[in-house]
């Protein structure tokens, strides 16, 4: 399937990891999922609740779409909807890959379309994700790589567009919620245009030493679905990294959360960031006392494991906490006579 891909494409196709069950297929110089998706998919699947039938706008390679489906219950379906030919065929080739075909239906169609035709636009949907492009043509700078300048620039629309569409296909009391630079004015504007009203702003700091959020996540709903005396909360910021590049707590509960399978949906963000600044402060009281039994780390990562947590390569406390068990190990094991 691969070399197939290979050779539509001309071009090299890498096989990733989107969630610990799914991987989606990527051009390897094309557009690439990042942090902004899975970001969207999170507050997506945090507000789903009873919410089931999906619609992602703008799919692309179908790693937001996907992100939030694989969170929520075996019953709920997706349908993506993508202009671009090649991210098409990549995304229906990761359907196929997950053995998804029986929950996801892919539209080869312009979003700008798709909320008006007479076959479609009948079809309500309870939850809505969007990742439009962030840039407009006349502001940057268009790449030679046709997937990667749609992705980038508002080629075939851009914020406005996504909420007129999910505006028009939201079922009563869905959600849409979608990413954006967290700078844009149309944050505020776009979704007031299509009569809907922003519930959550969520903003994203890459690093500690920046003033101004790099993204953000919006929640919508439809007007009629909102109390008129509804105030929006102030907006939640998340910080990625310090300014020494090391990942922050926050950052790191967040990676170890959008891990855990479906099952674990009563563990909460909380519980796992909990768990992880135990684990570091009991590693570091392990390492300033070394001639301790260890029980303390033991109980420590066997908290960790009992919430999900699991021994990934990026699951630096954990590893780190086991590692040093390891060497306590071996220095107290006698030696054979």
């Amino acid at each position: 399937m691969q070399q197939k891909i290979h050779e539509e494409h001309g071009e090299g196709v890498t096989l990733d990891a989107l969630t610990p069950e799914w991987q989606v297929y990527q051009l390897k110089k094309g557009h690439r999922f990042s942090n902004d998706d899975k970001l969207c998919a999170w507050r997506a699947a945090e507000h789903a609740g009873w919410r089931k039938k999906c619609l992602d706008l703008g799919s692309g390679i179908g790693s937001v779409g996907l992100s939030v489906l694989w969170r929520l219950p075996d019953d709920a379906t997706l349908c993506m909807v993508e202009a671009q030919e090649e991210s098409v065929m990549l995304c229906r080739k990761s359907v196929m890959h997950n053995k998804l075909n029986e929950r996801v239906r892919i539209v080869h169609m312009d979003l700008r379309k798709f909320c008006i035709d007479p076959e479609e636009s009948s079809n309500k949907y309870e939850l809505i994700t969007g990742s439009p492009p962030y840039i407009p043509p006349a502001n940057g700078i268009a790449s030679k790589h046709t997937q990667k300048a749609h992705c980038r620039l508002e080629l075939r629309g851009g914020l406005d567009d996504y909420c007129k569409a999910a505006a028009h296909l939201l079922a009563p009391r869905g959600r849409f919620i979608f990413v954006m630079t967290a700078a844009d004015a149309r944050c505020k504007t776009a979704p007031r245009a299509a009569g809907l009203v922003v519930l959550e702003r969520f903003e994203y700091k890459f690093k500690g030493n920046r003033s101004q959020a790099h993204i953000a996540t919006i929640v919508c709903a439809r007007l009629e679905d909102v109390q008129s005396d509804f105030s929006p909360p102030e907006p939640y910021t998340m910080i990625l990294r310090q300014t020494d590049g090391k990942r922050t707590l926050d950052y790191r509960a967040w990676q170890e959360y959008m891990q855990l399978k479906p099952t674990h949906q009563n563990i909460t963000l909380d519980q796992i960031k909990h768990a992880l600044a135990d684990l570091r402060m009991t590693l570091q009281s392990f390492e300033q006392h070394p001639d301790t039994d260890g029980n303390e780390l033991r109980d420590a990562i066997q908290r960790a494991e009992d919430l999900g947590i699991t021994s990934t390569p990026g699951s630096e406390e954990l590893c780190t906490a086991k590692r040093a068990l390891l060497r306590l190990s071996s220095t107290t094991t006698p030696s054979s006579s």
